[in-house]
């Protein structure tokens, strides 16, 4: 039995006419023919058709979005660890998701802050990996700041839009900023950080195109770490600070309150006194006798 196979340059009709290309070959063809005729009344109902279907259409352009660029900025007091300022601009669409993890960077933000206020990170400056992302904080004058960009952003310009923040605000007074005592008060502070940010959306400006070609040859001296392995060294910290803490009261409650050894100390404690006056009886005897024997002689 043999199988009817068509060759394959055999093309159907019906194949060949919904192919793209010669759809739209012969809609411009057409539209061609009816421009260069001198009486166009005739097809004035289907020109609109012709020379605006679908298929004829351009693409529209998409507007320009940069994934790389500043998601996150906080600025916050190193000696307490209080959150003073932040501008949160992480995802194009504010939808459940994407809200979940915008608070869950922010929740980290905090945590490098509350680290850098214990002494945990000693550094002035540092990059800090966590999933596709990285938090790079500069620490001047007791003021920190913490800005979560793309892993593939360029980190001179992530700590040139950290230093531009620092030289802002610097400008305010310091016995205003130290004054603070509620979190993200300082509101002043938030429209400031939201400009200078405009400015590092686009990598490809001829401003941030002379910042990252300034010292091009210097690398940063920035230390680079791991979030995870933060989060594992406040871990143990913790374990081991309660043992110290509170290990020694319990076992302490649990050995002079047990009833065993309460009934143990109510049977052997008058014991343990009759004891020690007798042996004190005695030797007092002992001394006494000693001293008028030697008396005698």
């Amino acid at each position: 039995m043999k199988l009817a196979i068509d060759p394959p340059h055999r093309v159907s009709f019906f194949s060949f006419c919904t192919q793209p290309k010669w759809y739209n070959f012969v809609f411009i063809f057409t539209s061609n023919i009816i421009s260069a005729l001198p009486s166009k009344q005739a097809f004035l109902p289907f020109i609109p058709y012709i020379t605006h279907h679908p298929r004829l259409e351009r693409p529209k352009k998409k507007l320009f979005h940069n994934p790389k660029m500043v998601k996150l900025t906080i600025v916050g007091r190193v000696k307490d660890g209080l959150p003073l300022a932040q501008e949160a601009r992480y995802m194009n669409n504010e939808t459940t998701t994407s809200h979940n993890l915008s608070s869950n960077y922010k929740q980290q933000a905090e945590f490098l802050l509350n680290e850098i206020s214990k002494g945990a990170l000693p550094l002035p400056s540092m990059t800090i990996r966590v999933d596709h992302h990285s938090f790079n904080y500069l620490v001047v004058n007791g003021i920190c700041f913490i800005t979560l960009c793309d892993s593939s952003y360029p980190r001179k310009l992530a700590f040139n839009y950290l230093q531009d923040l620092q030289k802002e605000f610097d400008k305010f007074d310091n016995g205003l900023i130290y004054k603070i005592t509620k979190p993200y008060s300082f509101v002043k502070f938030d429209s400031i950080i939201s400009s200078i940010r405009k400015q590092y959306i686009d990598t490809r400006t001829q401003a941030n195109l002379s910042k990252l070609n300034a010292n091009r040859h210097r690398e940063l001296d920035i230390v680079t770490g791991n979030m995870s392995d933060i989060v594992e060294r406040r871990r143990n910290s913790e374990i081991l600070e309660t043992p110290a803490a509170n290990y020694t009261p319990q076992s302490s409650s649990l050995l002079w309150g047990s009833p065993r050894l309460e009934a143990i100390a109510l049977i052997w404690t008058p014991i343990a006194i009759i004891t020690v006056i007798a042996w004190i009886l005695l030797w007092v005897s002992l001394v006494f006798t000693d001293d008028y024997l030697i008396s005698t002689l």
